[in-house]
Parts: C-alpha cells; sequence; structure tokens
C-alpha cells in the first residue's frame, strides 16, 4: 500500500481519483466544512444550467411555438411592449432568469429577462424586469446564455478554492497540503464543466440591458 509520511493512502473523497492520507483526510473534511454552504448553492445554480442544457432542444422548440399554444406568462415592458416567456432557464434565492420571445413586422426577437422577487430591495427601486441579452437567434442566444453562466460558475468555484487555500494556510501552516487543495479544486471545478455543446458557431447580436 501507498504511504506518504509514514501514514497509509487509503482515504477516498468525492471526485479525486487520489486516495489520502488519515490526516490529509482530516484536513480535506475540516476544511471542506468550512466552504460548504458555498458549495452547495454552486451545486444547486449548476444543476440548474445542466437542466438547462438537457432541455435544450424542447427550449428551442418552444421558441418557434405560436404563442396561443405555448405562453405561460407575459412580461410588460413600461412603455407597453410584451414579452412572452417560453422557458424558465435559472432560479436563484431573490431572482430568476427567464428565455422570452417577442413577435413584431414578422421579425422574431428572443431576450434573457430576469425576474426579480417582487419584495426584493431592487424590484422596489428599478421595477422587477430586467433585459440582460436580446437577439434574433433562439438558439444563439440559448448557448450564449449557457457559457456564459458557466464561465461565472468557473469564478465561483475559483472564489471557493482559494477560500478554502486560505483555511488550510492558517489552519496547517507549513504543512503540505497539496493533495487536499487539488482534491477540494477536482471537486468544486466539476460543477463548472459544460456537460453539452449544442452548438459551436456563435453569431450574435446583442443589445445593452435595459431596466423595465
Amino acid at each position: 500500500m501507498l504511504k506518504r509520511n509514514g501514514q497509509p493512502c487509503q482515504r477516498t473523497v468525492p471526485d479525486y481519483p487520489g486516495r489520502l492520507t488519515d490526516f490529509e483526510f482530516l484536513a480535506y473534511s475540516t476544511v471542506f466544512s468550512a466552504v460548504e454552504n458555498n458549495y452547495r448553492e454552486l451545486s444547486l445554480l449548476s444543476d440548474s444550467i445542466t437542466q438547462t442544457e438537457r432541455s435544450f432542444t424542447e427550449v428551442l422548440a418552444a421558441s418557434s411555438t405560436p404563442s396561443a399554444e405555448g405562453v405561460h406568462e407575459v412580461v410588460a415592458e413600461k412603455n407597453g411592449g410584451q414579452w412572452e416567456v417560453i422557458s424558465s432557464l435559472l432560479k436563484q434565492k431573490q431572482s430568476e432568469l427567464l428565455f422570452c420571445k417577442r413577435e413584431g413586422n414578422s421579425v422574431k426577437e428572443f431576450a434573457i429577462v430576469e425576474k426579480l422577487a417582487p419584495n426584493s430591495p431592487l424590484a422596489k427601486a428599478q421595477g422587477m424586469w430586467f433585459v440582460h441579452q436580446t437577439g434574433n437567434d433562439a438558439r444563439v442566444l440559448l448557448q450564449d446564455f449557457i457559457e456564459n453562466e458557466r464561465q461565472t460558475l468557473t469564478l465561483y468555484a475559483n472564489d471557493i478554492v482559494a477560500s478554502a487555500q486560505e483555511k488550510i494556510e492558517e489552519k496547517y501552516p507549513g504543512e503540505d497540503m497539496s493533495r487536499v487543495i487539488k482534491a477540494i479544486s477536482v471537486r468544486c471545478m466539476k460543477k463548472s464543466v459544460l456537460e453539452e455543446k449544442a452548438i459551436s458557431t456563435r453569431h450574435q447580436q446583442r443589445a445593452h440591458g435595459v431596466r423595465m
């Protein structure tokens, strides 16, 4: 059996292919518990994006469904315009991101619209709807959203790993904890990986976000 510093490497942790010593495992458990809430939030966001990736084809099909058959909710702009909700893309504590469409002069337009909780401070101050991205190609807009969210998850995962590393350096100064950090990093970064590549080419025209 492989040993390190006189201790057998026999402990396993999620998503990490190597084995840790008892001392490394204790350090891993102690440090991971300190960032576990953030990891849980990362996992929930990742699962939501993964669901959007898996339902990519169905959402695209719904984007071409006639309004009378596919409208579940209507987003009303202050100027009187409307967006029809196609699908929910991502739910968070105080907001929800929606994939929407509208049609005028035989031209379809699509958008990623954020719906804020009505009682949230931002909604009370600026309104509960915010258009983040718009475009005429539903496939490209949706794929762009998925890729952007995965990039955001990667940044979040990196922040969690950096926080874990700080805690390890504080609690175990002078100790070689590189394998512990790697194990935590592998577990976190797995949550930011793009599951499916729905399209390979991106040609999108986007407008600036506007509060409604």
